[in-house]
């Protein structure tokens, strides 16, 4: 059991097809570009989109997506096509929703009971601001969802090995979670590059010094991800992670970090279908 790839090249979570009213993906590059990026005429981008939901089981279903602007807004699906947000909530039949990530991380939530479910687009701004522990929380209020109910899947994203970070994203998580430095690790200052001069412009004749030690460091973002589903009450039994890094395996996975304006898009969608069974 655990993901796998498809025999399109899609990623799945074999827990996930236990519910036959369900539909989910993670896509790869085999599906193309996905967004409108790297140039993407619209018409190709949506053509691709349609082949990816056809090869998912989501023939003539609706999709809605969000204008990712990384933040923790968290929308409903049924008024939220176009508009901007980061995580999207469902319920409706006949709909999949749908987060476009390239080194962020895609997380999808269902609730079978209810058959509801979530698409999370988490970067590191969102993850700082606990856009995932928000979904969770918003699927409680607008679905009365028991948290014990939920299960998750984490999709590829860069993982801690390649997401080396300067010192504000250090600043950020150490400032919002205090047990930060169980998923952040600053790298040691070299004492040897401390300071150096650096001439001015105002002719005075002394020079000021700039600081070399700018403390980068790692995140492990899909660390973060997962306390904050265990922290909104999901069981760690119902929590699955992929554990691929986009930055590592280029044949598979777009990556801005490694690609920058270049880098297409994948998708991460997941869906209800109209005949519950």
């Amino acid at each position: 059991m655990g993901f796998y790839f498809d025999e399109s090249g899609n990623l799945r979570l074999q827990e996930f097809e236990r519910w036959p009213w369900l539909i989910h993906g993670f896509s790869t590059r085999s599906a193309g570009n996905l967004g409108a990026s790297a140039g993407n005429p619209v018409t190709q981008m949506q053509e691709n989109q349609r082949r990816f939901l056809q090869a998912l089981g989501g023939k003539d279903m609706n999709l809605v997506t969000v204008r990712q602007i990384h933040s923790a807004v968290v929308r409903m699906a049924e008024t939220s096509a176009g508009r901007a947000g980061d995580a999207l909530l469902l319920r409706r039949p006949g709909v999949v929703v749908g987060v476009k990530t390239a080194d962020c991380f895609p997380v999808l939530v269902v609730d079978p009971r209810l058959h509801a479910a979530a698409a999370i687009h988490a970067g590191w701004r969102g993850a700082a601001q606990r856009i995932v522990e928000k979904a969770v929380g918003e699927m409680r209020r607008a679905f009365h969802s028991e948290p014990a109910d939920l299960w998750a899947a984490i999709g590829p994203g860069i993982q801690a090995c390649c997401f080396e970070v300067g010192p504000e994203v250090l600043e950020e998580f150490q400032s919002q979670f205090a047990e930060a430095h169980e998923f952040c690790c600053a790298e040691a200052p070299n004492p040897a590059l401390d300071l150096i001069p650096r001439q001015t412009m105002t002719g005075k004749p002394h020079a000021l010094m700039r600081r070399l030690d700018s403390q980068r460091g790692r995140v492990d973002l899909a660390e973060a991800v997962r306390r904050q589903l265990r922290a909104a009450g999901v069981p760690r039994g119902h929590i699955y992670d992929s554990a691929l890094c986009t930055m590592c395996d280029r044949e598979r996975f777009y990556s801005h970090r490694r690609e920058r304006e270049q880098a297409g898009r994948m998708m991460a969608v997941i869906g209800i279908k109209r005949s519950k069974s």
